[in-house]
């Protein structure tokens, strides 16, 4: 878009965000990635979208899968929402989600636990008590 009267051009004023350049690819041009560095970006962006929409984590496994046919390494969880070093706000945030979620779908404690310990780490569920 473009103002009529200065020429200022607003659409360079938008921000690009690398998530929705993943949106635009179609999955048959994702699935057609083998670079594994890019595919572990894709399985964070997608962990990302699931956990900001409110879905169950396990979705975005399967959005990997249906886009991949593989199942992302186990070590790509470690990380992939809130990023190496989360604050106390973010692990609360995120237990605060997955009781929810979890609540919703009759998960029990020990998933909630498992999937807290996938984002953050093994034993970060008792550091985070």
């Amino acid at each position: 878009m473009e103002c009529p009267e200065c020429g200022h051009d607003w659409t360079a004023d938008r921000p690009l965000f690398t998530e929705d350049l993943v949106e635009l690819m179609g999955r048959e041009q994702l699935s057609q990635i083998t670079d594994e560095a890019q595919r572990y970006q894709i399985f964070q962006v997608f962990r990302q979208r699931v956990f900001r929409r409110g879905y169950l984590p396990e979705l975005a496994k399967q959005q990997y899968f249906d886009c991949f046919n593989a199942l992302p390494h186990s070590e790509w969880y470690l990380g992939a929402i809130f990023g190496k070093e989360p604050s106390r706000r973010q692990m609360s945030q995120y237990k605060q989600h997955l009781a929810t979620v979890g609540q919703r779908r009759g998960k029990s404690i020990a998933w909630i636990v498992e999937e807290f310990e996938k984002e953050f780490g093994v034993g970060s569920w008792q550091n985070a008590a």
